[in-house]
This record gives structure tokens, sequence and C-alpha cells, in this order.
């Protein structure tokens, strides 16, 4: 264990330590068994009088009454109070199936992303078979085309997770069930453009 940071506040000292050895974790993505290790770090807040709090070495006195100060790992690790934990080892053939993992998730994540602008470019079609071929639903179905055609999104989750909603009527517009139906279109062509950056290389591949 390490002191990483030791801050004075108006009532206590908070002192911030991070463990030396790191602990394993587990978990499960698809039909993949995962593994990370990491470090575990902890706040000790002590509640000290403001005269332990400004003197220096009853704060030092305090702390060390709490924990056991060493000059170094190798030390603390030859004290007879160390627990002796040490990580679980990743499993032996762990960088051959991150490398599975890797490439899998990548699939998962294309597979994903084609499957919403194939979505994307039907709807489109759809609005555009829904106008009737009258001057004022075409003129009415174009207003709402480039109303809509600079549609982005800030994420890639965010356009896999998209719906449409029309918004306003439109200056001008004649018909209004056209204006929606080119909005419509404009907004899922624009899907369909922005998704493409979405794609991820597969490793491997």
């Amino acid at each position: 264990m390490r002191i990483d940071k030791v801050d004075v506040t108006f009532s206590r000292i908070d002192v911030n330590v991070g463990f030396s050895e790191p602990y394993r974790v587990t978990w499960s993505d698809g039909p993949y068994t995962l593994y990370d290790q990491r470090y575990c770090k902890v706040s000790l807040n002590l509640t000290l009088p403001g005269e332990v709090r400004r003197d220096t070495a009853r704060a030092a006195e305090a702390i060390e009454g709490l924990l056991q100060p060493f000059r170094s790992q190798e030390e603390a690790r030859r004290a007879k109070s160390w627990n002796g934990r040490k990580v679980e080892p990743y499993p032996k053939d762990w960088e051959r199936t991150k490398a599975e993992h890797a490439s899998w998730k990548a699939s998962q994540v294309n597979g994903a992303v084609q499957a919403k602008i194939d979505q994307a470019i039907e709807e489109a079609n759809r609005a555009v078979d829904r106008v009737s071929d009258s001057s004022d639903a075409l003129a009415s179905f174009a207003a709402g085309l480039r109303a809509r055609r600079y549609d982005s999104s800030s994420s890639c989750e965010a356009m896999l997770n998209d719906s449409f909603y029309p918004s306003g009527s439109g200056r001008d517009v004649k018909d209004s069930r056209a204006y929606a139906e080119g909005q419509r279109a404009g907004h899922y062509l624009s899907l369909a453009r922005e998704l493409k950056r979405c794609f991820l290389p597969v490793p491997g591949g």
C-alpha cells in the first residue's frame, strides 16, 4: 500500500492510499470470459482536533497509528504483518482469448451498424413511396428533405438507437404530410451516411 495524497480539511485529515498489488476482476461478454487486473484506492477520513491537524508531527503520528510506514515496497513485503496476497494471474491462453474477443466485438458492432444503415435506407425509400405525384406534394417533400438532410448525432451509440420525429410544419408548405415524409427521408439518408464512420476495423480480419 502507498500513500498517494494527504488532504487537511476544516474538520479532518483525508489520507488517500492505493494498494500496490492489483486484484483480478472477471466478467462475461457474449461467449467470452474476460479478465482485468485493477488497483484499489481507498480514502481514510480521520476526524481529528484542530490542534492535531495543525501540528505536522502529531498529524503524522495519528496517521501512523493506522498505517505502519515502510521505506520501500520490498521492506513492507518482508514484514511479518504482510498478508502475502498476490493477484490471480491471467489464464495461460489469455492473449489469444483477448484477440478473439476484440475481433468478435468489432464484428458485432459492424453487424449492428450495417443493420441500422439498411433500416435507414428502407425508411427513406418508404417515405418516398408514400408521397403522391402532385406538384404541391413534391414541393413540400423537397422542402422537408432540405430541412433534415444535414441531421447529425454526437455519437455512434446515439445513431444506433436513433428514432425519427418530424419537426415544424415548414414555411409556405402546402402539403404537411409530404413535408413530414421529406423530413423522414432526409433524416434517414443523413443517418445512413453518418453511420459509415461507425464501422470498426476487425483485428486479424
